[in-house]
């Protein structure tokens, strides 16, 4: 029995740039979403101004988080 896998990102089709573009599923707008709120709300609840480094922390763990699901759940990016 074959299953067919439905990409929540698909892989950028452009020459430039290595990645996945916009989110093809609901699931995928959701997890943009998300980022983007917490990408915005963040600084205000550890300001870069008075903690760097936790703030440095927090972005990378999200961005990276975001990366991992895109590489879960995308199409497998195209070299």
């Amino acid at each position: 029995m074959s299953v067919d896998k439905k990409y929540w990102f698909r892989a950028k089709r452009r020459n430039h740039g290595y990645g996945w573009d916009l989110p093809l599923t609901w699931h995928g707008w959701f997890v943009l979403a998300a980022y983007l709120v917490f990408m915005i709300a963040f600084p205000f609840w550890i300001s870069p101004a008075t903690d760097l480094l936790g703030y440095l922390g927090g972005v990378t763990i999200a961005t990276g988080a975001l990366v991992f699901i895109c590489w879960k759940t995308g199409e497998p990016p195209k070299r």
